[in-house]
């Protein structure tokens, strides 16, 4: 995947350009969330396996989680979640700590619209069970890359989705690494946490039940509850705020409604949406 280098560059001015957060440290290591952040003019940070071998390359801003720290400046790390995942070791410097971390180190994803039925795995083996097959032209986030054809699906923080996990891949399949104008993140303090949003989206779903279309028997919580519902909250590069995003769908193909709030949770709008 020689075009990464092309944007060696460019992802070298923008994570130094990135002013550090008043008041909040993200470069001490600790335990808990963190983000890739590469340095040393480097476009990504490299998960290291026991020999030291890289197994993965990563892009700026993918979230991991520190297990432990080690005096030799490695830190033990988890990439992924779910079913699917990598746990290995990365450079303590190539990281930055904690939930403010996920706004001071922008977003870079790459994308590959999957051809339908290729299998999607847990772990990088062709030999396994797949977890699914892929649908037609389905649009996946790819957060890391490695050195003998293996794309590792990672989905932003906060996503519920089940695309997750490695698929084999060539250069021919991405479609272009570029910096996200807007990406998930876990809520700071004083900011609303996912489930008081999810209990409000639905409050706010029966208080709009008529303007959305729902049936009576919709527009109960017990009725809510056992329907799909999707929490995000969601960082906006240009303006700098959040705001939490909920989707709750009937059978995943038509939406009851879509609720905005800002990040402390006060309501926005709610609307009906399709698809």
């Amino acid at each position: 995947m020689k075009r990464l280098a092309l944007v060696t560059a460019l992802l070298c001015a923008l994570l130094l350009c990135v002013p550090a957060m008043a008041e909040e440290d993200i470069t001490t290591p600790v335990t808990g969330f963190a983000v890739v952040a590469p340095q040393n003019s480097s476009p990504t940070a490299d998960l290291l396996d026991g020999d030291g071998e890289v197994l993965m390359h990563y892009y700026p801003g993918t979230p991991v989680e520190v297990l432990s720290l080690g005096e030799d400046g490695m830190a033990r790390v988890k990439v992924g979640d779910k079913d699917a995942w990598l746990e290995g070791a990365m450079r303590q410097s190539e990281l930055r700590y904690g939930v403010q971390a996920a706004r001071t180190v922008r977003r870079w994803s790459d994308w590959i619209s999957a051809a339908e039925g290729m299998p999607v795995y847990a772990q990088m083996d062709e030999e396994s069970e797949p977890l699914f097959l892929a649908g037609y032209m389905e649009t996946m986030i790819v957060g890391g890359y490695s050195d003998d054809g293996w794309l590792h699906l990672v989905w932003p923080y906060g996503g519920n989705y089940n695309d997750r996990g490695f698929v084999r891949g060539d250069e021919q399949m991405l479609e272009g690494l570029k910096a996200m104008s807007g990406w998930s993140v876990p809520p700071i303090e004083g900011e609303a946490t996912e489930e008081e949003i999810r209990e409000k989206a639905i409050e706010e779903t029966i208080a709009h039940a008529q303007e959305l279309g729902l049936a009576p028997e919709e527009a109960t919580r017990e009725a809510l509850k056992g329907m799909s519902m999707e929490a995000r909250l969601t960082y906006d590069a240009q303006t700098k705020k959040a705001l939490w995003l909920v989707w709750i769908d009937r059978d995943f193909a038509d939406n009851v409604s879509t609720c905005t709030f800002d990040a402390q949770g006060e309501l926005i709008r709610v609307e009906h949406g399709n698809g």
